[in-house]
């Protein structure tokens, strides 16, 4: 079990943006072979060739064409692989559709790198996240019913996300977990206890109507 911690305006703004954006949204991997974001009117042989291949609602053999990218629902990506973070499930690739300059992937403190030694960050997104790289999916409605219901109970001047990852997935920790990972991480010093003191994050800025998409 393994706590992380995040601003909480930073991630309920990237919830809030999936949620205005239906039709922009991009599937999780997961999401990506499961037989639920099957389209439509997919033809009748394949769907059958892919359920009869599948395992537990899942198909690897599932193609862009087999999908209804439409399906996706509202949330945010949490994603272990350079750290742990989380960006938003909206794709960048069309101008003027996000305002920007906005953080579209906001790390945890306890991997970002402005709280680390030099060659630390792998080691800490192994502790949280565990030695393979992958990506959760976490609904909107998720992030600001924990967000809301931990301000309520902690009071912070700075509200924070806190979230707990463990085998059975991602939850909002208890209160009094909550209460001792806090104190546990102001005798540390990360950084959310002086907000982007050590650098400024990263921005990314949509580009203008003659620009190339960002990737």
């Amino acid at each position: 079990m393994a706590i992380i911690s995040f601003y909480a305006e930073k991630i309920i703004a990237l919830a809030k943006l999936s949620e205005e954006n239906p039709g922009h949204r991009r599937l999780a991997t997961e999401q990506a072979y499961s037989l639920e974001f099957l389209r439509a009117d997919l033809d009748p042989a394949r769907r059958a060739e892919l359920e009869a291949k599948a395992e537990d609602g899942f198909c690897f053999d599932i193609e862009d064409g087999d999908r209804d990218a439409s399906k996706a629902p509202s949330g945010v990506w949490l994603v272990g692989d350079q750290g742990v973070y989380i960006m938003m499930n909206v794709s960048m690739r069309e101008p003027g559709l996000i305002p920007g300059p906005i953080e579209h992937a906001v790390q945890c403190f306890e991997t970002d790198t402005r709280n680390l030694q030099p060659g630390e960050q792998f080691d800490a997104k192994t502790r949280i996240f565990g030695g393979d790289d992958g990506v959760l999916f976490l609904p909107s409605d998720f992030i600001m019913a924990v967000a809301a219901q931990q301000q309520a109970q902690l009071k912070l001047e700075t509200p924070l996300l806190l979230l707990e990852i463990d085998e059975a997935g991602v939850s909002s920790p208890w209160r009094e977990q909550a209460e001792t990972y806090l104190a546990e991480m102001r005798a540390k010093d990360l950084a959310f206890f002086d907000p982007d003191s050590k650098a400024p994050p990263k921005l990314w800025t949509p580009p203008g109507p003659d620009e190339t998409p960002a990737p």
